[in-house]
């Protein structure tokens, strides 16, 4: 079996080990059932899963070892829950990841080592509750070019979160949607190791002003 569709039942609890004799599994569709925290271990020797789909339920808890051993997943959304905080470990084994979605839940912050992703491409932490983000966030993530916070609880960004520092940081970012967030200043040069980016949303935010080299970098569109 290569797919497994299993969305919009009540499941309530999964069985560790339910999927290791299904070795050649690539995706899993869990979404929109009543699971509540994802155990450790559920996804044990299913290494050619590429996609899983967690989102819409209830998880409060994604228990550390839950995605261990899924070094072939491309896609992984967990959108739509109702997870409050993610172990630093969360995401560690994820070496293929191009896709993560993490919107619609409960975060309020970030580890900076949470993401140890080289190979994301896209990452979804809209509607969330996030007030700050930790310097150092976003260094392994290298090549993400879309990064979507919009609707959080961030005031300002501050200087340097966005800068490549001991890394390449986030030099391949194209787009970067800051939307529906209450950020009241940005510091002069912010943006400015964005070297690629085209798209940058900063509408419906509570900014008064601008400083005169906010548009110091190469950027290309404004919305």
């Amino acid at each position: 079996m290569e797919k497994l569709h299993l969305s919009g039942n009540q499941i309530t609890s999964l069985p560790v080990g339910i999927f290791s004799g299904l070795p050649v599994l690539q995706e899993i569709f869990l979404d929109r059932n009543a699971l509540k925290k994802i155990p450790s271990g559920l996804f044990s020797n299913i290494d050619s899963l590429q996609y899983l789909g967690l989102h819409d339920m209830y998880l409060e808890s994604i228990e550390r070892g839950a995605l261990a051993g899924l070094t072939s997943l491309t896609r992984l959304l967990i959108h739509g829950n109702r997870l409050s905080s993610l172990d630093s470990s969360t995401f560690v084994d994820l070496h293929r990841l191009q896709s993560l979605n993490l919107a619609g839940n409960r975060l309020e912050s970030l580890q900076s080592r949470l993401f140890p992703l080289r190979t994301l491409v896209q990452l979804d932490l809209s509607n969330n509750n996030i007030a700050a983000l930790e310097p150092g966030i976003w260094d392994n993530v290298t090549v993400l070019t879309d990064l979507d916070l919009s609707s959080n609880s961030l005031v300002s960004i501050p200087d340097g979160i966005f800068s490549s520092g001991k890394s390449d940081g986030l030099h391949s970012l194209i787009k970067l949607n800051l939307k529906n967030n209450d950020i009241l200043h940005l510091h002069p040069r912010v943006f400015s190791d964005l070297k690629a980016l085209g798209t940058l949303m900063l509408s419906e935010n509570s900014l008064q002003s601008l400083p005169d080299e906010i548009f110091a970098g190469e950027l290309c569109q404004m919305n």
